[in-house]
């Protein structure tokens, strides 16, 4: 039996369709925070884990082959702001990510000029207005689905246009 693990987001989709009918083959659906973890622990043989999970100890293999990528907007990985991004004091990242979360620190320190905040942890579930926090990241279609409430929403795919993905 091969042992597939795979995110419950509609990116996936095309990378999975079908393989849950195919006998031999054992497809778990989590978030990407949950799949590395399951790997390590051998209860996965494969699955679509984060990226980040290259730059672990120790890191993971990986097989090449499409990635799930952006070079722009995305709609999906989402900072929800209440205040500008350069006056954040509490930021609140969804427990569902661990690449997306780099990334909302990246982006933070590099191309939104807020290099000092704390990080707390957000459950995907709960509403904007539950979370204690000047920004909060969504990801994934709990992202698709979220009402901005008001608040600012930078989409941080869009924070890499494509002549600088493609140029470096």
């Amino acid at each position: 039996m091969l042992r597939l693990g795979t995110v419950p987001y509609l990116n996936a989709l095309p990378l999975v369709a079908g393989l849950d009918a195919c006998p031999g083959v054992q497809l778990t659906a989590a978030v990407p925070s949950q799949l590395a973890p399951l790997l390590r622990e051998g209860a996965l043989d494969l699955a679509l884990v984060s990226a980040i999970e290259l730059f672990r100890d120790p890191p993971l293999s990986w097989v090449p082959g499409p990635p799930i990528t952006s070079c722009g907007p995305v709609r999906s990985i989402n900072l929800y702001l209440r205040r500008p991004a350069e006056q954040l004091r509490r930021v609140a990242l969804d427990t569902s990510s661990l690449t997306a979360a780099a990334l909302t620190q990246v982006c933070l320190a590099r191309f939104l000029a807020c290099p000092d905040h704390e990080i707390v942890p957000a459950p995907p579930e709960l509403p904007l207005s539950a979370i204690d926090a000047d920004g909060v990241l969504r990801i994934g279609d709990p992202a698709l689905r979220t009402e901005p409430e008001g608040l600012e929403v930078l989409d941080l795919g869009a924070h890499f246009d494509r002549e600088r993905c493609l140029g470096d």
